[in-house]
Formats: C-alpha cells, sequence, structure tokens
C-alpha cells in the first residue's frame, strides 16, 4: 500500500507544477518525473527525490514521513484512473495540446488528496469541482480531432458513473 500512496503523492505534486508551468524544459522534467513513478514495483519514498528541482529538501523530507492512508481501496480503484490520466497527459503533450494538457493536470493533481480527505471521499463533488470542468471546456475540440478514440473525460466519467452505482 504504501507504494501505491507515494505513487498518488508524487504524482499530485508533478500534476501541481505542471498545470501552471510554461516552460517546455520544466514540463519535460515534470513529465520524466510522472513516467518513472508509473511503474509501482520500483517505486519508495526516495522517489520524492525526483522532485528536488521544484521542492525544498524540507519539504522532500517531510513528505517521505507522511505516509498513511485513510481509504486503501479507493486509491486501488483510482489508480487506474490516474494512470489513464497521465497517459493522456503525455500525449497531449506530444501532439502539442499544452493547454488541454495544463487543464486536464490540473483535473487530476489533488485526486489522492481528494480520495484521503480526513472528511471521507466525495466522488461525485471530486467529479463536479473538477473534471465537469474540464469536460465543458475542452468537449468540442476532442470530437472534432480524436473521431475514434473514446475521449478521457468520457473514460472518466463512465469510470466514476460505475463507482456511484457500485
Amino acid at each position: 500500500m504504501e507504494k501505491l500512496i507515494v505513487f498518488f503523492k508524487i504524482s499530485g505534486e508533478a500534476l501541481s507544477i505542471l498545470r501552471f508551468e510554461k516552460s517546455h524544459q520544466n514540463q519535460i522534467l515534470l513529465l520524466a518525473i510522472l513516467k518513472e513513478i508509473m511503474n509501482l514495483e520500483l517505486i519508495d519514498k526516495s522517489k520524492f527525490d525526483l522532485l528536488r528541482a521544484f521542492r525544498s529538501k524540507e519539504w522532500i523530507e517531510e513528505q517521505k514521513h507522511i505516509i498513511s492512508a485513510t481509504d486503501p481501496s479507493a486509491l486501488n480503484r483510482y489508480q487506474l484512473v490516474l494512470r489513464d490520466g497521465i497517459d493522456e497527459i503525455f500525449r497531449l503533450f506530444v501532439s502539442g495540446e499544452t493547454d488541454e494538457m495544463r487543464d486536464l493536470a490540473d483535473a487530476l493533481h489533488c485526486l489522492g488528496d481528494a480520495i484521503q480527505n480526513k472528511n471521507g471521499w466525495d466522488e461525485f463533488g471530486f467529479w463536479a469541482s473538477y473534471i465537469v470542468p474540464y469536460e465543458k471546456k475542452w468537449r468540442k475540440q476532442t470530437f472534432k480531432k480524436h473521431k475514434r478514440k473514446l475521449p478521457f473525460y468520457l473514460r472518466i466519467r463512465i469510470f466514476f458513473l460505475a463507482a456511484l452505482h457500485k
């Protein structure tokens, strides 16, 4: 479970930085960090060091000691959403769609924190606050560009609806 928590925390921080990052070089560095943590078999607390170009040494050390989960089963389920979103972020970057890439990073950056909220995981609230604004903004352009592939926001909508009806 620790590997999964570290994955959510590092990806959340990298996405949080990426959502406002304008420097192409820093975007590449952040994507490299996300790529590095995609394999849970190889992840451990030392991977927080990957963020050293963006965060202080003190912050990194503090994060290494805050590894706990309030809802491990939700983290396990939603890792698929986060992984799919990160894959979509890579695709958007490669295709030069950096505005949409940053908006998707903004929509996903706090997924892990929202799941671990001490007041409980509010799937509907997360959907309404983070995914719906992304979907509304990008829906028309996405259908024009990707007629064959189901857009990310529709894949995640299906996932959320299925989770809400369990």
